[in-house]
């Protein structure tokens, strides 16, 4: 039985978002893509709603991917609850979507169709849901030895969000993004737990 309480949080709306690109290589998506205006106050307005539903208080730990735009978020985050440090961990970081970086975001959809059908694939060498849920999962693991009775918030990325929860929910992982499809900003508490 796990020791503390999991929560993913998506990052805010981004400018990767509103330019509607793809940004999922680490060595660009730590320096630029972060937060627009609009995002920041997505995130200021989930993180009050915690401070107010009173489920937060100093035993929360956050952990972020190294992205910009997940970093962004999590120091929001933070500045709201009153928590004095985020860390970081890669594990967390984007999916990476392969030859279709830095292109369109229309083409999300062709992946996620692909997942369906089979979530090992690594077609435009983009990589598979089964290794993002590996990952993710390794991490859920470390955390919850590492921790006793804290709130673990984790600050990332709407496919590896959308993955973990259907992983740790034992559904049919190519289904993730009919499963919980994560708006940006939006916070859940991991399934199972």
């Amino acid at each position: 039985m796990p020791a503390n309480q999991f929560y993913l949080m998506r990052h805010g709306h981004s400018q990767a978002n509103d330019q509607g690109i793809i940004c999922s290589n680490l060595s660009k998506g730590r320096l630029s893509y972060g937060l627009t205006t609009i995002g920041r106050k997505q995130v200021r307005t989930t993180a009050e709603d915690m401070w107010i539903g009173g489920h937060w208080h100093q035993d929360c730990v956050i952990v972020a991917s190294p992205f910009l735009r997940a970093i962004q978020t999590a120091e929001i985050v933070a500045e709201v609850l009153g928590i004095d440090e985020i860390e970081q961990d890669e594990r967390l970081r984007e999916r990476f979507f392969g030859a279709l970086d830095g292109g369109p975001d229309d083409q999300y959809q062709q992946v996620w169709d692909m997942d369906e059908g089979n979530p090992k694939h690594t077609q435009w060498q983009v990589e598979s849901v089964t290794q993002v849920a590996k990952r993710g999962q390794e991490l859920i693991e470390e955390l919850d030895e590492s921790h006793q009775g804290r709130i673990l918030i984790l600050v990332a990325h709407g496919d590896i969000c959308s993955i973990l929860a259907t992983a740790l929910s034992d559904q049919k992982l190519g289904h993730h993004r009919l499963n919980y499809p994560l708006a940006t900003a939006a916070c859940m508490r991991l399934p199972h737990v």
